[in-house]
């Protein structure tokens, strides 16, 4: 599931984004996932 995030997350947000895994908050990182787990 970690890599389906991390290539969702590439193809979703690397042009309009900037913002990394690790400069995210548990908070944040939640929420994407919960995000990506509607589709």
């Amino acid at each position: 599931m970690a890599n389906d995030f991390n290539q969702a997350e590439a193809q979703n947000f690397a042009t309009t984004s900037e913002v990394k895994f690790k400069d995210m908050s548990f908070e944040q990182l939640l929420e994407r996932i919960s995000q990506l787990n509607q589709y």
